[in-house]
């Protein structure tokens, strides 16, 4: 029985169905597709939207800097170089230094609130947040009509104004931005993570600001010149299924956030969006007192955010042209990792599992028999245990006799006498038609599951071949925390179930958002091995552990090149084929690495779940 339910389930054929179905899922689990209801204006850069929010914002910068002489580029220093290098967008070959990203990561934060732009669970939440609204020129709650625009669109002002009072205290005596004056802000990088950045204040208010006022050209119907509001729209009950339109204004509409392939209207929204952006930078910059930078504001905010009376849910908002676009409840976004992508991925891996189990319904599945396949393995001999054991041998059956029917002589034949066959001779020997080899006339035949002196000096000759000396190289990819390795090590067989080694790699990392690959890490670490050895099978089981350190090769904020820390890795379950007595080829399915190069101050670590295929040469 032993033999049976362990056995079989791994014969070669069969581990390379289940390899590659597990193959399937590692590769399958750190995807996940989500839907959530997220409110969006202008659109910021991510892997799945376009950067409008960015690429006005630098159009009006770029601007600015040829009409005024005390809104200069800042060099970056050396963690600020970081920081621009590793941002989870793009930023123009001109708007390459601290000032220019600081008001872009200003003009983000109302939307990302230091959070990933893929962290779509986390983004729902700020953006449902009723305390929220104002950062978009959305309606609150209580903006009900009669009179829901016009407090919407006050506290909408009065958020962009507050931003800018703040902004103020970041000016020097010239009044010119100054860039030691920083404030910290939470920003998510494409490979460090989330840090907070100590960024100039006033650029980072004024971007905050904007974000605001270019939203409200999305966020409302306007008069046919785009310059007066006549409603403010509505999210925050839309989200929770409880708008009514006659008395929370119009619904949030999708179709204006658009910046790319516009018709008219969108298009000149789009423009005049841009000119009031220009106008209120200009207005914090113009040279004059604090009080005249202010009335500056709040004529540009009266330009732009007046109130125009006379449009209800009656007339359609004045026959407002803006409900012509979509409205959805949000998108649908393809996001890799995250925060909770472990938990998710781990999920989908025991349900890949479970399914690929049922599929077999009328044998063993090899999935299914996994566990107990391993114990059986573990002790190879077991199935051989059993079958030599005279104990659980059944004792022969004897026959109940049988009377032999009457004959008539005559028609009875006498069988032909065979005679015994003769003793052969001490030392003669024959060949197994089988196998070829010499066998012992004399040599009683083992019971079934007790190897032959055949098998036995075989077995004997791989037990002997099991302690050597190997190099080992592989390449490795992650799609959670994506990178690539290469990896190098030298091996020693302690036993026929231990390895140990050492091995050292090259750890590359891709950030998602910047879609750039760079060299990440350099980790070196020593290696343990358990091998589940099947007997006289190709293909192996085991389990691998990995410790070392890691070490910074590039600059990222925070953590800076020659930072060295810890290295963990561990695969629960690879795969090991025995191509020749040499060559072994190693199929790591699923397993974790976690490089922590940065352990001072604020950690840095950047975990991966790899999949890995590597060769292993046996001297």
């Amino acid at each position: 029985m032993g033999r049976r339910l362990c056995f079989p389930v791994f014969e070669v054929p069969k581990v390379s169905r289940v390899a590659f179905c597990l193959a399937v899922v590692s590769f399958a689990v750190p995807l996940l597709v989500v839907s959530e209801k997220t409110a969006s204006a202008y659109s910021y850069e991510s892997a799945v939207s376009a950067g409008c929010h960015e690429r006005i914002t630098m159009g009006a910068l770029r601007t600015l800097r040829t009409q005024v002489t005390n809104a200069p580029a800042i060099t970056p220093d050396s963690n600020d170089l970081s920081l621009i290098t590793d941002l989870p967008f793009a930023l123009d070959g001109d708007m390459k230094d601290i000032a220019s990203a600081s008001i872009i990561i200003g003009v983000r934060d109302n939307d990302l609130h230091g959070n990933s732009p893929t962290d779509i669970s986390q983004l729902a939440a700020i953006h449902g947040n009723p305390e929220n609204q104002k950062e978009h020129c959305l309606r609150d709650a209580e903006d009900d009509e009669p009179g829901g625009s016009e407090r919407a669109l006050a506290t909408c002002q009065g958020f962009i104004r507050g931003k800018l009072v703040e902004a103020l205290d970041g000016l020097d005596a010239n009044g010119v931005p100054d860039p030691n004056h920083r404030v910290d802000i939470d920003v998510s990088l494409s490979l460090r993570g989330s840090v907070s950045a100590s960024l100039p204040l006033f650029w980072v208010r004024l971007g905050q600001a904007v974000h605001t006022l270019q939203d409200a050209f999305t966020h409302t119907f306007r008069s046919a010149d785009r310059m007066k509001v006549r409603t403010v729209l509505n999210w925050i009950e839309f989200v929770g299924n409880q708008e009514v339109e006659s008395r929370d204004g119009p619904v949030h509409r999708n179709g204006l956030d658009q910046c790319d392939k516009l018709d008219a209207l969108r298009t000149q929204n789009m423009g005049v969006a841009s000119q009031a952006s220009l106008e209120l930078m200009h207005a914090m910059l113009d040279p004059g007192a604090r009080e005249v930078k202010l009335a500056a504001v709040d004529a540009t905010l009266k330009k732009y955010l007046t109130f125009e009376a006379g449009c209800t849910e009656a007339n359609g908002w004045c026959d407002a042209p803006e409900r012509q676009y979509e409205v959805s409840p949000g998108c649908g976004c393809s996001i890799l990792g995250g925060p909770s992508g472990g938990l998710a991925a781990g999920g989908l891996c025991m349900l890949g599992i479970v399914l690929l189990a049922r599929r077999r319904r009328r044998r063993p599945s090899a999935i299914a028999a996994l566990p107990i396949a391993l114990a059986c393995l573990a002790a190879p001999s077991l199935a051989r245990a059993q079958s030599a054991d005279p104990q659980t041998t059944p004792a022969p059956v004897t026959p109940a006799p049988v009377m032999p029917s009457p004959v008539t002589p005559s028609t009875v034949t006498p069988s032909p006498v065979t005679p015994p066959p003769a003793t052969a001779p001490p030392g003669a020997v024959t060949t197994d038609a089988q196998t070829g080899a010499a066998v012992a006339l004399d040599e009683k035949k083992p019971p079934p599951g007790v190897p032959t002196t055949g098998e036995a000096k075989a077995e004997k000759t791989e037990e002997a071949h099991s302690s050597f000396f190997g190099v080992y190289g592989a390449v490795s990819g992650s799609i959670t925390n994506p990178g690539l390795s290469g990896q190098l090590g030298l091996r020693f067989r302690v036993s026929q179930l231990i390895s140990v080694g050492v091995d050292g790699e090259i750890n590359g990392w891709f950030g998602l958002q910047t879609k750039r690959f760079r060299t990440g890490a350099f980790n070196a670490y020593a290696t343990g091995i358990i091998h589940y050895p099947l007997r006289f099978q190709q293909v192996n089981l085991r389990s691998t552990l990995n410790l070392g350190t890691s070490t910074m090769l590039i600059d990222l904020y925070g953590a800076p090149r020659g930072t060295t820390g810890i290295f963990v890795g561990a695969v629960p379950l690879g795969l090991e084929w025995k191509v020749s007595p040499a060559l072994y080829v190693i199929f790591d399915v699923l397993g974790v690495a976690v490089p922590v190069p940065q352990l001072k101050g604020a950690p840095f670590a950047y975990p991966q779940y790899r999949t890995a295929l590597g060769l292993e040469l046996v001297f």
